[in-house]
């Protein structure tokens, strides 16, 4: 959360942080296939469905006729879920975690 990407575990790169935040930033990769992040193509649609999942739950965004279109409402649904979390969980949780949450970032490439 700290540094997006990031793989080094010390005192400066890693915070703990209540379970809601933490599975806000996984991604998925083995089970999305080519599609970016929060998107998927529905067959029987014809569309790109933008989805996110958090603590168990679906829900879906929109569908959509390209999968920059599907990503990018994904990313403006997602980032702002992020800074609502961030807001609820602000005494709770280390400035540097709450400054980094309202400052992240969903690139197609993630």
């Amino acid at each position: 959360i700290l540094i997006k990407g990031n793989t080094v575990y010390s005192a400066e790169t890693v915070c703990f942080v209540p379970k809601v935040i933490n599975l806000l930033f996984t991604n998925g990769n083995k089970n999305r296939g080519d599609y970016p992040l929060g998107v998927y193509y529905d067959r029987d649609k014809k569309k790109y469905i933008a989805n996110m999942s958090l603590a168990g739950k679906n829900t879906k965004i929109g569908a959509f006729d390209t999968r920059e279109d599907a990503f990018k409402r994904y990313k403006e649904y997602k980032e702002n879920i992020i800074k609502n979390i961030a807001e609820q969980y602000k005494s709770k949780i280390a400035d540097k975690v709450y400054q980094a949450m309202m400052n992240w970032q969903i690139d197609i490439t993630d």
